[in-house]
């Protein structure tokens, strides 16, 4: 994953075409076979969703909101039959993001860092957490856990959204979102990729509270290892996914309150 690059990612677009080199967006669902279903316009949500996640004139949480009511939006066109209202929809959210209209966009939604940290917490399975970072404990309470944010997490951020803009982005493009294959619809898809970024930054604030700092390097480093250790345990994931919707955590509301601090 090319995290450190400071530019934008740049992207060419091809439909079934077996190119996997780091500069091609590309879909493995022949679009064309998919006439009267949502995946008909899989490859122009896919443009909009870079799109989105790259326009820095918002913060990276106002762009993945904006990105989760494009999805939310979507779901619905889908659920009411209206499905040849998602090129409007896909053009409505851009044009959004082009026009600098996502900044501050979040501030609707009310944080609630009790409920994120416990949710997180919930989320993690400890065995998998101590892999990563060799201790079970680093943020021991809501209070510490939001100190760190404050302290080390926030102002690296600040200077270095890149990464994880980079990050998502290159998560769009190897899951094919919003075309998951763990989960059936549009915004459980956009759920699953919000699960993956509350819990990466879970992680490097856990980090952050063991060595008092953050780098680049470190950042990296465990993006990178959690990544790979989430492919090579699908099953784990998928089960966090179920117990979110079991107890109806899977909706926007929710989803922000995990991405915001």
């Amino acid at each position: 994953m090319a995290l450190r690059n400071k530019e934008p990612m740049v992207f060419e677009y091809y439909e079934l075409k077996d190119i996997l080199d780091g500069t091609v967006m590309y879909t493995t669902v022949d679009t064309a076979a998919c006439e009267g279903t949502w995946k008909f316009y899989l490859l122009e949500l896919r443009k909009t969703a870079v799109k989105i996640m790259q326009n820095r004139s918002a913060g990276l949480v106002d762009r993945l909101f904006l990105l989760g009511l494009l999805c939310q939006k979507v779901q619905e066109c889908v659920a009411n039959s209206n499905i040849q209202l998602i090129p409007e929809l896909s053009a409505k959210y851009e044009k959004i993001s082009d026009t600098g209209n996502a900044a501050n966009l979040s501030d609707a939604i009310e944080k609630n860092i009790i409920l994120q940290y416990e949710l997180l917490k919930e989320m993690y399975d400890i065995r998998l957490f101590a892999q990563v970072i060799n201790s079970e404990n680093q943020v021991e309470n809501v209070s510490n856990y939001q100190k760190i944010f404050n302290e080390y997490y926030q102002p690296f951020m600040l200077e270095h959204e890149y990464i994880l803009e980079n990050y998502l982005v290159n998560y769009i493009f190897r899951t094919v979102f919003p075309n998951s294959a763990y989960v059936e619809t549009v915004f459980d898809s956009y759920a699953f990729m919000i699960i993956h970024y509350a819990m990466t930054k879970f992680l490097l604030i856990a980090i952050a509270a063991t060595q008092k700092r953050m780098d680049e390097t470190v950042v990296i480093e465990t993006i990178y290892n959690f990544s790979r250790m989430i492919e090579h345990s699908p099953e784990y994931l998928k089960n966090v996914f179920r117990l979110l919707k079991e107890k109806d955590f899977v909706s926007l509301a929710y989803m922000t309150i995990l991405i915001k601090n």
